[in-house]
């Protein structure tokens, strides 16, 4: 069974289906009716629909064409932060930490976002953490080694809360 299949079978079984398009890859764009939450970033959301993102008007009418199929779409945006019309009008801020390796990031969120939605957190809480656990993750060398546990990306979150609003772009305190 392939990805439409699946994620058919995964839509009509009530099941949350989230599609990440890294790496990007052309593919039958019919998928995307059985998507719940599309994650992508900014380049793979031009190559999703076949133009260039150079502007924040550019992005907010590509995501509100993908958000006609689509109920939920989240685009990352590296270190300025992530974009979701169904959450808010302008993009969430990164956190700011002292970067070492950028590599992983988008995984770290992606799967971070996923699993946090799975326990039954909203689609806002769930992108708020999966920002601070993509932020971690850029502070360690190495994909698989940055990927940080549930109680770290909690801590910092709890942490974070206390301080939002204080600096923009916030500043992560890490544990």
């Amino acid at each position: 069974m392939g990805s439409l299949g699946a994620s058919k079978m995964a839509y009509y079984h009530g099941a949350k289906v989230i599609l990440n398009t890294a790496p990007f890859r052309q593919f039958d764009q019919g998928i995307l009716k059985f998507v719940d939450v599309i994650v992508s970033n900014e380049t793979e959301c031009a190559q999703l629909v076949g133009r260039k993102i150079d502007t924040q008007e550019a992005l907010k009418t590509a995501t509100n064409e993908l958000s006609a199929i689509v109920g939920t779409v989240i685009v990352t945006l590296g270190g300025e932060g992530v974009y979701c019309p169904q959450i808010s009008d302008s993009t969430l801020p990164a956190y700011s930490v002292n970067n070492i390796d950028t590599t992983g990031a988008g995984d770290a969120f992606a799967g971070i976002f996923a699993a946090y939605l799975a326990r039954d957190e909203s689609v806002e809480e769930s992108i708020h953490y999966a920002q601070v656990g993509a932020a971690i993750s850029t502070t360690i060398n190495g994909t698989a080694p940055s990927m940080p546990v549930r109680s770290v990306i909690e801590a910092a979150r709890q942490r974070q809360a206390k301080c939002d609003n204080v600096s923009n772009p916030p500043f992560l305190r890490l544990p």
